[in-house]
């Protein structure tokens, strides 16, 4: 009988999708998805995607309205450093803009993360769409490998 291989361990990088299972019953991450923007030695950054505050961006980052996906709303990106906001937007297709459109740092494949001091009209010819959250999801170095 051939014997067992360990199960493999998922790999986290940027790009990653950290799904809730269902038996997380705690509020924090409860039924959420969260899209991993750095993963290192030192910890894990990450946004939660699927939760809308309610508040329209127009209320908080007008100027950036224009390019926010819909809903163009304000989203909670976790529990860390809420007052902070924190921008990952889409490249179109054949735009290379990273090292060449100022504001913009590659993630993975098309996604960016955005500095929101810079004039976002600009990117519009670069961009896709943009989604803002407020705050973070953080983990410290080898966190989510335990």
């Amino acid at each position: 009988m051939p014997s067992e291989s360990p199960a493999a361990v998922p790999v986290v990088e940027p790009g990653c999708l950290l799904v809730s299972g269902t038996t997380l019953v705690g509020p924090t991450f409860r039924r959420t998805v969260v899209y991993v923007v750095e993963h290192s030695r030192t910890g894990t950054l990450g946004v939660v995607l699927n939760r809308p505050t309610g508040r329209a961006l127009a209320e908080v980052l007008a100027g950036w309205t224009p390019l926010a996906v819909r809903p163009q709303a304000l989203f909670s990106g976790g529990p860390v450093s809420a007052e902070t906001a924190l921008c990952l937007g889409t490249v179109r297709v054949g735009a290379a803009p990273t090292g060449v459109v100022p504001g913009l740092r590659r993630v993975q494949g098309r996604v960016v993360l955005v500095d929101l001091e810079v004039d976002p009209a600009p990117l519009s010819t670069v961009l896709d769409g943009v989604r803002v959250f407020s705050g973070y999801a953080g983990w410290s170095a080898g966190q989510l490998d335990d």
